[in-house]
């Protein structure tokens, strides 16, 4: 581990300096989570205090709802392998991730993942996925709901 022997007790969370906001939030197959009218009634499909997955398959993208028993729900819309539309700042799948960190500055958390590294940035409440090879190959915007 990379804090192997630190001390971990007064580490602080630091968000980066960043001017995006939901605004920025790319629409994918042109549906943007925090649009107007964008709502599901997910009272209509709870379950009676079990875990909740419910994913829906779009022309090129997937939208996800996941909720834990007694807890807020979170959806996710996120770009299956064929999409060919782009993300915020002119990025695309094949981008590379010195690029995207040029154009959307450093991220709020890097994740490191079987194949590759996630980049999450809260303020747009967006998650890019990067290949081994650090190639963009999609990316999930989320919300959570009430």
């Amino acid at each position: 581990s990379i804090l192997k022997g630190k001390d971990i007790t007064n580490l602080e969370w630091k968000q980066p300096e960043s001017a995006m906001t939901l605004e920025d939030r790319p629409a994918i197959d042109n549906i943007d989570l925090s649009q107007p009218g964008f709502n599901f009634d997910f009272d209509a499909i709870s379950m009676g205090g079990r875990n909740l997955f419910i994913s829906v398959g779009l022309p090129s993208s997937f939208l996800i709802f996941y909720q834990v028993k007694d807890a807020k729900g979170m959806l996710f819309h996120s770009t299956a392998p064929e999409y060919a539309g782009t993300a915020m700042n002119g990025l695309k799948s094949g981008s590379t991730l010195d690029q995207a960190r040029k154009a959307l500055g450093e991220p709020g958390k890097v994740i490191a993942t079987g194949q590759g590294v996630l980049l999450q940035y809260p303020a747009v409440q967006t998650v890019l996925r990067f290949d081994r090879n650090n190639q963009l190959t999609g990316w999930m915007t989320y919300q959570e709901t009430f």
